[in-house]
């Protein structure tokens, strides 16, 4: 055997072991990228749960944004500051999954999740006064704009809309 054919040999050796390595390569970022969508999911629960558990733990906390979402003139001054904070507590997730979204790090299926609670807090005309007058203010201009149009939904629809029609039709 010539060194010509012994180097042929080893550079077909070579060229496997590459393709071997690329295909390892490949599963092993398959796995990551849904460990990576699992714990973008187990963490944006974790906010809503966080928020959940405090009413829960704190039924006055639980009254305060019951009756801010329905009206904010309902509230003492002390109570509104309590709302905003929580309003806020919300927003801050919602605009965060909706990042996450965004850049495909969570489904559809789960951005769906938070859509519908969220258009649920905003279908209470107290939430969009605070969105209005405050939670807007603190938030990224494609959030604002995203919200700002599904207020003006809520409000030319009389909240009749259904939420699939809007999933359907966002391209968020």
């Amino acid at each position: 055997m010539n060194w010509d054919a012994i180097g042929a040999i080893a550079e077909m050796i070579g060229a496997i072991g590459v393709i071997a390595s690329m295909g390892y390569l490949a599963v092993q970022i398959r796995a990551s990228n849904k460990l990576a969508r699992s714990e973008a999911k187990i963490a944006a629960t974790s906010q809503i749960s966080s928020l959940l558990d405090s009413f829960i733990s704190e039924p006055a906390a639980s009254d305060i944004w019951a009756r801010g979402r329905r009206n904010l003139q309902d509230l003492t001054p002390e109570e509104r500051g309590r709302f905003d904070n929580i309003a806020m507590k919300g927003f801050l997730g919602y605009s965060a999954q909706y990042f996450q979204f965004r850049i495909q790090t969570i489904e559809q299926d789960d951005w769906a999740e938070t859509y519908r609670a969220m258009i649920w807090w905003l279908q209470g005309p107290g939430m969009r006064e605070w969105w209005r007058d405050f939670g807007r203010k603190i938030q990224s201009d494609s959030f604002q704009e995203f919200v700002d149009a599904e207020i003006r939904l809520i409000e030319e629809d009389t909240g009749q809309a259904t939420l699939e029609n809007r999933m359907d039709n966002d391209d968020a």
